[in-house]
């Protein structure tokens, strides 16, 4: 019998198309002979998206469970912007039978197998992530990994009291940047070990790097400003859902269409002018919370 690989995905209903399209670049990049077990924890999906999964399980031969989680204790935390699903990555161990468990945000693309990082040992640690720079609001001197991928041990995070010392943390510090993975850096500190960067790619600059996993973390594909060449990839695997439209067509058809734009004038205009403007609201509204 061919291993499992039991994957986590946090969403509401809205962000089921999506979830999908990120589901779909594992299924069609894997190449060895694993069972891939997609479990999604939510507090509501619709019954016609419902339906959708279970056509996508039949077609592709896996399996997508819809686990429909008690949110109650998240709701007297300030998240500032970011909406309550975000947390729901930290009751994972909990609805999941599986010694390990991958977290994937739902606003990624795979490009590569993703048995590449599940076959890692984790040892004594309690999770596998990629490493990125400290913001400046963060307290401690340590190196911080983003949560958007995480590999999880899940006796050591049951142990360690985790998902309770996070919401601990957020009760009293909302005003981080980044509210989860802040409180997750803040609670495992250096109990982590560092992916390969290729397993986290969240911007286009750097093209040396061997994107494996793409996260769409700044514009997303469905944003018209966005210059992304990787929106491309996005609309290939979201055409093989069912939720695939009319917008999603012309997107795709503009995502080509840019191409033309040389590359370096694309960085340009997303590093240099998008980023500082995007930077620059996002502080004054915290300001004016």
């Amino acid at each position: 019998m061919s291993k499992k690989i039991e994957i986590c995905f946090c969403i509401d209903d809205w962000y089921v198309k999506h979830c999908l399209t990120t589901i779909i670049s594992i299924v069609e990049n894997s190449k060895k002979n694993y069972y891939l077990s997609f479990n999604i924890l939510t507090d509501y999906i619709s019954i016609d998206k419902k339906e959708i999964i279970k056509n996508i399980e039949k077609k592709y031969w896996i399996s997508i469970k819809v686990i429909e989680i008690d949110n109650k204790k998240y709701e007297n935390i300030n998240l500032w912007k970011y909406w309550k699903y975000i947390l729901y990555r930290l009751d994972c161990c909990n609805y999941i039978e599986a010694e390990k468990i991958l977290y994937l945000d739902s606003d990624t693309i795979i490009l590569w197998d993703i048995s590449e990082i599940w076959d890692i040992e984790l040892w004594e640690k309690i999770v596998w992530a990629v490493q990125q720079d400290k913001p400046n609001s963060f307290p401690l001197s340590i190196d911080y990994f983003n949560s958007w991928l995480l590999i999880i041990n899940k006796n050591n995070w049951l142990e360690n009291n985790v998902a309770n010392k996070v919401i601990d943390f957020l009760k009293s510090n909302w005003h981080y940047w980044w509210p989860d993975q802040d409180g997750l850096n803040f609670v495992l500190k250096n109990n982590w070990i560092k992916l390969p960067s290729e397993w986290n790619c969240l911007n286009f600059y750097n093209k040396k790097l061997n994107t494996k996993l793409f996260h769409f973390a700044w514009l997303k594909p469905w944003r018209w400003e966005s210059l992304n060449p990787y929106n491309v990839e996005y609309y290939k695997y979201l055409y093989k859902t069912w939720l695939y439209n009319k917008t999603d067509k012309i997107h795709y058809i503009w995502n080509k269409a840019i191409n033309i734009i040389p590359l370096f004038i694309r960085i340009f205009i997303d590093k240099v002018i998008y980023l500082n403007l995007y930077y620059l609201k996002e502080y004054l509204k915290k300001r004016l919370w």
